[in-house]
């Protein structure tokens, strides 16, 4: 049988709950970045393509995270079995599999909004210059 502290179980608790204050944190400053973009890039009443796909990335983005969200919170039956040992009744999800897909999921949403943001940007009648210096300030926006 394995013994953990109580401070292991703390750390244990505090740390499950500090990935779902990461998640929604993370949901908020996105959110913040691509309603930037939409209002910099597209006029107020203009439904392009861009305003489409960028609704499109918003949506995606706030659904998959609220999704992630939940697993997060619900992926063990009592919830503090996620986080003590002692726990012998109820059931878990295979976190394991959970902690694996979530970040690669992330990165994938990430990974799109760079892209379509880049994209964007070098379809502007700008100089070079300036594009770089923009997609360069959005790149560090995404970091």
């Amino acid at each position: 049988m394995v013994f953990l502290g109580q401070s292991a179980l703390t750390f244990l608790q505090d740390f499950h709950v500090g990935v779902i204050f990461y998640d929604m944190t993370i949901l908020t400053l996105k959110l913040a970045i691509l309603l930037q973009f939409r209002r910099i890039f597209i006029p107020r009443g203009e439904r392009s393509v861009t305003f489409w796909i960028t609704h499109l990335v918003i949506w995606t983005n706030t659904i998959s995270y609220i999704i992630i969200i939940f697993i997060e919170i619900f992926s063990c039956r009592p919830i503090a079995k996620l986080w003590d040992p002692l726990i012998t009744t109820g059931r878990c999800r295979n976190t394991s599999l959970e902690y694996l897909i979530c970040p690669s999921f992330n990165f994938t949403l990430d990974a799109a909004v760079l892209v379509w943001t880049q994209k964007v940007i070098w379809s502007l009648h700008m100089s070079t210059a300036r594009k770089l210096k923009l997609g360069v300030l959005f790149l560090a926006g995404l970091m």
